[in-house]
């Protein structure tokens, strides 16, 4: 049996008004217009995200960088940043040939507005890739080949298997560099705990530590990658403030002494009350390659 069909003033106003329905219904796809948040400029990162493809698919990095702030990461494995200067360069370090290839033929609908945080495109593998709300790339996180993640891990075991045998349990390293009288490293323990070794200059890792200090936090202070690591210990605090990059020291140690009953250690604080400040010394080499392990990685991959 035929479903009855509308007549009179009735059908002829529905089928007046399919028009105008259908048309909403093509409003409502996918598009720039979901990328409109209170957190974007001017109430449209459609219009940042169409900004930054337009300048990632033209294949010219002098426009790509523009729409940067420098310096760029990737995310770990690769803990060093990109600066300017390094960016045509280390490209393929920031976009493999995939993930390349994906955000060409990515579409407005396709990115996603994550509140204060920016905008995301979730790549292929796992990879992020965010933009601030302006539309200049905040960073690439995860997606790694698995080819590049085999060599990193290959590198850690045999850089691992060289230290002392009371620092060979980490989860990743950070950081190994000199001052004028120490060496230092710190090596991320897992669950946002860090360990802290030292020795005297010159010496190599694989001799025992004269320090040892566990149970460190990590805090940041800006969109440039600089850290505070502080590891407190009995009535002293020791403290390793990376900068940015680009700057003329990699960063600083510093070692404080709690003075008077009244002192107080607030975690993140780089000054903390009631200490005085023991020592200060600058790093002036990076002796070794920790953060150029995963750049040489990756290079051994292509």
């Amino acid at each position: 049996m035929r479903a009855a069909q509308p007549s009179g003033w009735l059908g002829v106003l529905i089928f007046a008004l399919v028009p105008a329905l259908l048309a909403g219904a093509d409003d409502q796809q996918p598009g720039a217009a979901h990328l409109t948040h209170q957190n974007c400029p001017e109430q449209d990162c459609g219009a940042s995200v169409d900004r930054f493809l337009e300048a990632f698919r033209s294949g010219d990095r002098n426009d790509l960088a523009a729409l940067i702030r420098f310096p760029v990461y990737r995310g770990w494995p690769v803990v060093k940043p990109i600066t300017r200067d390094e960016f045509s360069a280390r490209f393929d370090d920031l976009f493999d040939a995939e993930l390349t290839q994906f955000v060409i033929d990515s579409q407005p609908s396709d990115w996603e507005v994550d509140g204060w945080r920016g905008i995301s495109l979730r790549g292929p593998n796992g990879a992020i890739v965010w933009l601030h709300h302006d539309g200049s790339l905040r960073g690439v996180y995860g997606g790694w080949p698995a080819a590049w993640v085999a060599e990193w891990n290959r590198l850690i075991a045999l850089e691992r298997s060289q230290l002392h045998a009371t620092l060979q349990a980490y989860e990743r390293p950070i950081l190994e560099w000199d001052t004028a009288n120490y060496r230092v490293r710190i090596d991320s323990l897992g669950g946002g705990r860090f360990r802290y070794a030292s020795w005297p200059a010159g010496v190599h890792h694989g001799r025992k530590p004269d320090l040892i200090l566990l149970d460190g936090r990590v805090f940041g202070h800006s969109e440039c990658g600089n850290h505070q690591y502080d590891f407190p210990i009995g009535e002293y605090l020791y403290q390793v403030r990376t900068h940015c990059a680009g700057a003329d020291q990699p960063g600083v140690l510093f070692v404080y002494q709690r003075r008077g009953a009244s002192a107080t250690y607030s975690q993140g604080s780089p000054l903390p009350d009631g200490y005085e400040l023991m020592r200060r010394e600058p790093f002036v080499s990076t002796p070794n390659t920790l953060e150029d392990l995963a750049v040489g990685a990756r290079r051994r991959t292509r």
